[in-house]
């Protein structure tokens, strides 16, 4: 998120060309990259940010691998030829102290402290809300001031809220065996986290830490927000619910902190499709992926029977990734079905301020078009 926007800055470093590969040098390193490295590395050190450089790719119609980029950011981070303290962060195990409390920041009204609507009601959860949810939201939610380094939610924690950063940014930590932690994604200003605990009642999958001083909007789960998302009268609400349960019930991303899926879970379009029909067909271009909400769609190739995804299951990446836009095999739903479609445009945006995630469906898409599965 945060981190792919940023500039990245560089230790002063050598570049010699050795056949199709190039040599960097710098401070006693040597390291041999591929050509495609290399173009990634001539934008990034001319002032552009991962979020750039993709996108620029993109939109000269050339395939950006995911994996090579990240690759390379995180060897030179680790050998120290990239200097930023938030890059060192995300490539190393990084220490961060536990919760110190917080400080409310809230109006008075009517003699009552509660959540300025003005602070939070221009967040993209909030303007896709009916205005009566709003308000019961609102009811629900109050401002606090916290300090950076300062641990806001606790792996395995029980606690129902979800957060909005109104404006700071917080990081989203893995916590391994022996404790440590690693960065697994930032939070900037405008984005939720911890829906999984306040929509699904999981524990915490991750440590949520603040990385600046952040501005926080906490909204308490409680019973009224629970009958109106049962209810269907948060229609919106309700279909992202769902998409969450879908992303938290997938291969591809169940071992991921929840708190890192927040793009998704507002993203793309919902689509529904009736038993029976085609949402892919082999040879075809493709322009979008897809995340299965509910249902089940099964695949063929020149007419063979291969799999079926369900729940989580995501497909087309393949065509938008590795095969040059080409579908690769035939989407057929086998009974009513949700699903997610993300176009083209904002698949790539959403990657490309998303590097782990960028990562990881790469590796799917891969293996899938080395399999023809």
């Amino acid at each position: 998120m945060w981190i792919e926007q940023r500039p990245i800055m560089f230790a002063l470093i050598q570049v010699k060309q050795k056949g199709e590969h190039y040599v960097l040098e710098c401070g006693g390193h040597k390291m041999e990259i591929s050509a495609r490295q290399y173009q990634y590395f001539d934008q990034l050190i001319h002032g552009s940010s991962v979020h750039k450089t993709v996108m620029d790719f993109i939109a000269k119609g050339w395939l950006v691998s995911f994996r090579e980029l990240y690759n390379l950011l995180e060897s030179m981070t680790k050998i120290g030829w990239i200097t930023n303290p938030e890059y060192l962060s995300y490539f190393t195990l990084a220490k961060a102290n536990s919760a110190t409390g917080v400080k409310d920041l809230a109006m008075t009204s009517k003699g009552q402290v509660v959540a300025n609507p003005d602070l939070i009601r221009h967040l993209p959860f909030f303007r896709t809300l009916p205005k009566e949810v709003v308000q019961l939201f609102l009811k629900n939610t109050r401002i606090q001031s916290v300090p950076a380094n300062t641990r806001v939610c606790k792996t395995g924690d029980t606690s129902r809220e979800m957060f909005a950063t109104i404006d700071g940014t917080v990081g989203v930590y893995r916590i391994f065996g022996d404790g440590k932690r690693q960065l697994m994604s930032t939070v900037p200003a405008g984005s939720m986290f911890g829906e999984g605990g306040f929509l699904l009642g999981r524990p915490r999958s991750a440590d949520v830490i603040t990385l600046a001083p952040t501005t926080l909007a906490v909204i308490q789960h409680d019973a009224a927000l629970a009958e109106v998302i049962d209810s269907g009268k948060a229609e919106v609400l309700q279909q992202r619910f769902w998409v969450l349960q879908g992303l938290l019930a997938s291969e591809v991303f169940s071992h991921m902190p929840s708190e890192t899926l927040d793009s998704l879970v507002f993203a793309g379009k919902i689509v529904r499709a009736k038993e029976g029909a085609i949402l892919a067909k082999e040879g075809d271009p493709g322009d979008c992926m897809y995340i299965i909400v509910q249902g089940n769609i099964a695949f063929s190739q020149k007419g063979k029977s291969l799999r079926a995804l369900s729940q989580g299951g995501i497909f087309g990446e393949v065509a938008l990734m590795v095969s040059g836009g080409k579908r690769t095999a035939t989407a057929q739903a086998q009974r009513d079905s949700i699903l997610l479609r993300i176009d083209m445009q904002e698949f790539y945006t959403i990657l490309s301020n998303h590097l782990i995630l960028a990562k990881e469906i790469e590796t799917i898409a891969w293996q899938r078009w080395e399999s023809r599965v």
